[in-house]
């Protein structure tokens, strides 16, 4: 019976990988982030990947309503060196290039999630409670995420990652940490000043994309 219910929610997961319609990036960040948190709002998900009695559930069942969805009060732009991180990653190694092409912008994104600081169990759920999604933005010429910050949620990281031709991959995370619920500019900088990395956060102003 688990395994049946693996593929019915694997099947239901893959079926959140959709081409969405015109609009903007922030607006389309908002339509990936409201969808991650109806994906969220059931232990279900959860249970079959991880099980009812693991640590990962009793972390949901304490902290479930940071995943309901609450006001949006600010949207910021985050960049990030991908360069730093690879000469840190690969400064002790003599490496080639064709190793060093294996670390591709999404491969690297989901790594820049750990500067958040995030434990195990967070890191579990920041995986399962995931969703992606693929359109076309001829003007997206750049990578770029946008961290939505919330009332009474957790932030919640959109990943836009330019592709081949027109396409855009963007993927929506969590990021599982109480003392970024509500927070300022400020404290969402002192979170991610990681030595000898690059960062940047800054109030999104919104582009005009013309996305479909």
């Amino acid at each position: 019976m688990k395994n049946i219910k693996q593929i019915i929610f694997t099947f239901l997961f893959f079926l959140t990988i959709s081409v969405y319609s015109y609009g903007q990036v922030y607006e389309k960040g908002i339509e990936i982030a409201d969808s991650l948190f109806r994906i969220s709002s059931s232990q279900d998900l959860l249970e079959i990947h991880a099980g009812s009695g693991s640590s990962v559930m009793d972390y949901y069942n304490e902290n479930e309503q940071n995943f309901i969805k609450s006001k949006i009060v600010n949207c910021y732009e985050f960049s990030i060196s991908f360069d730093d991180i690879l000469e840190m990653m690969l400064s002790e190694s003599d490496v080639s290039e064709s190793v060093k092409e294996y670390f591709s912008p999404m491969k690297l994104y989901s790594i820049a999630f750990a500067l958040f600081g995030m434990d195990s169990t967070q890191t579990v759920i920041n995986a399962i409670f995931q969703n992606t999604v693929i359109f076309d933005c001829a003007e997206l010429k750049d990578n770029i995420s946008l961290i939505y910050i919330f009332e009474s949620s957790y932030p919640i990281m959109v990943t836009f990652i330019k592709g081949e031709d027109n396409a855009v991959l963007a993927t929506a995370n969590f990021i599982c940490k109480d003392n970024l619920i509500n927070c300022s500019k400020k404290e969402l900088e002192s979170i991610v000043d990681i030595p000898y990395i690059q960062t940047n956060i800054k109030e999104y102003s919104e582009k005009k994309y013309n996305c479909k």
